[in-house]
């Protein structure tokens, strides 16, 4: 049985926080920043024939004669034959063709791969990282530096001979932070991240989980800035960037030491430090990697259609 959820967002989010895998993506202000960007926004629960229940934002569009259905946040819950049911709930909502897309950031485990490997196809996406980086934080920052490595520790101490600022953000600060994240696109060679719509209300719908710490050298010149989400006791690297002066004086390892000295004074037992590349980017795994993180495999993204064809053709279609 699957149920609409009309609630408040405080209650939404309280039931979805339960769940070991939750992670930002199905907070309830998620929703209302991609609705600014024209997706619907419905929140379920499914109840199945054993009385388990599975949690899940549902963002849908439509595309051609397509509909959407995206579920950033995964399904929130046990994972085994309820997913037969499921699909056949979507089967009666969604009328003609449709496509769903479903990101699970729970650690992988050999029996969810099986039962989703009998209805869906799994993609392996660019834009969707299959593995991140955790790190379990102490009680004490006397603590975090002793997890650190040796190289991590050496570069944060040249971050300090510098004698930069560190400050939070404010919005007066805006355009000065889009021109530190174009000249990290300038210097890695990478697509434009956010335009300032997006990141101004992505900082909008977010802020009351958000804290952003901004380094400023003499001239007030901004050379790198982090946010962190937090939610109760986990917290996810939420945004961040350094100009090409910043990366000269280790800008980044100053503050990111200082955002997670702030995550253990607000008792954070885990800081997930997002998504990695070895492949192409060994550098920023280096760098989340001298925490003390450790690598962890997700479960990843998949795919289903109720169209034969469709589902053939899913890994070239964009949502």
């Amino acid at each position: 049985m699957l149920i609409e959820y009309n609630g408040k967002k405080e209650e939404w989010n309280n039931a979805i926080s339960n769940y070991s895998e939750f992670d930002f993506y199905s907070l309830y202000e998620w929703g209302e920043y991609k609705k600014k960007e024209n997706w619907i926004i419905k929140r379920y629960k499914f109840i199945n024939k054993n009385d388990e229940n599975l949690y899940f934002q549902l963002l849908i569009k439509k595309k051609f004669f397509l509909k959407l259905i995206w579920i950033p946040g995964g399904l929130l819950g046990k994972i085994d034959n309820n997913i037969n049911e499921l699909i056949g709930e979507f089967k009666k909502l969604f009328k003609g063709f449709f496509i769903v897309r479903i990101s699970f950031s729970k650690k992988f485990k050999d029996s969810d791969y099986k039962i989703l490997k009998q209805n869906f196809t799994k993609i392996n996406n660019k834009s969707f990282a299959n593995k991140t980086m955790l790190l379990t934080l102490p009680n004490t920052t006397e603590e975090l530096k002793i997890k650190l490595s040796r190289n991590w520790r050496h570069n944060y101490k040249r971050s300090l001979k510098y004698k930069n600022k560190i400050v939070p953000y404010n919005s007066k600060m805006f355009n000065n932070i889009l021109e530190v994240y174009k000249d990290m696109e300038n210097n890695k060679n990478i697509a434009k991240i956010y335009s300032p719509y997006e990141l101004n209300s992505l900082l909008n719908c977010m802020n009351d989980y958000i804290t952003t710490r901004v380094i400023l050298n003499d001239n007030n010149d901004i050379l790198s800035f982090r946010s962190v989400l937090i939610y109760k006791n986990k917290a996810w690297d939420f945004l961040a960037a350094t100009s090409s002066k910043g990366r000269k004086n280790y800008s980044s390892y100053f503050n990111t030491f200082e955002i997670l000295k702030h995550c253990i004074q607000e008792k954070v037992n885990n800081y997930d430090l997002s998504g990695i590349d070895m492949e192409n980017n060994i550098g920023v795994y280096n760098f989340k990697k001298g925490t003390g993180s450790f690598e962890i495999k997700k479960l990843g993204l998949w795919h289903y259609s109720n169209s034969y064809i469709i589902n053939k053709l899913i890994k070239f279609i964009n949502f």
